[in-house]
């Protein structure tokens, strides 16, 4: 279990999606490389896979040749939690525990993702 209190004073990127959503599948590719550079952007990201089974996400990923973690949020508690009522729903909480900002739907582009980091980079 991860609990964001643990990772203060680091940025976090929760990221919530689900195999299954058109959307999310068409962000995963920048997922990907946000999770490739999280080291340059000096943050920590965390997806939350929606109502699946490790079985499943774990043949997603191997599908795609994703490596970014998943957490799973199999009972929907965690979405309901961040008040997520869509996805792809993406949180952007800075070194204090202070969510800067929030996107509902798919990430276009890279560059896209990194405007919203530099919200929460240190």
């Amino acid at each position: 279990m991860i609990i964001l209190t643990d990772l203060r004073d680091s940025p976090v990127i929760l990221n919530f999606w689900a195999s299954w959503c058109g959307p999310c599948l068409h962000e995963m590719p920048i997922i990907q490389r946000t999770h490739e550079n999280r080291n340059d952007y000096g943050i920590i990201l965390l997806t939350i896979n929606l109502r699946e089974t490790l079985s499943t996400v774990t043949q997603f990923k191997q599908s795609r040749n994703l490596s970014f973690p998943v957490l799973l949020d199999t009972n929907g508690s965690t979405s309901l939690d961040y008040n997520v009522g869509g996805i792809p729903t993406t949180f952007f909480i800075d070194g204090d525990g202070i969510t800067k900002a929030k996107k509902l739907g798919p990430f276009n582009s890279l560059s896209g993702m990194e405007s919203y980091i530099s919200k929460i980079k240190p």
